[in-house]
């Protein structure tokens, strides 16, 4: 569920679903998910923010992905990124 801060945390239950390894059984941790993690996820944001993503893809700090989460903006993606391109030319 994503529960790393950044864009480059893979989520364990991706990682396992890959892995097709029998040593490694995606059931329990689909449980735990569903039992837990994804309750917690309606009281605590957390996981995969595109901002992270864009911030990444332009090697710049992700101050800029941080404030733009604590805005009102949060969700309009497409500007974000077009202001950070904007910025990361002219920088």
């Amino acid at each position: 569920m994503g529960l790393g801060r950044g864009a480059g945390n893979c989520p364990i239950e991706i990682l396992i679903a890959f892995l097709k390894n029998p040593k490694y059984r995606l059931l329990p941790l689909l449980q735990v998910i569903q039992d837990f993690v994804h309750p917690m996820q309606s009281q605590i944001d957390w996981g995969y923010h595109i901002p992270y993503l864009i911030s990444g893809a332009l090697n710049a700090h992700p101050r800029r992905s941080l404030e733009w989460m604590d805005s009102e903006r949060k969700n309009d993606f497409v500007t974000f990124m077009k202001e950070m391109h904007d910025n990361e030319v002219l920088e």
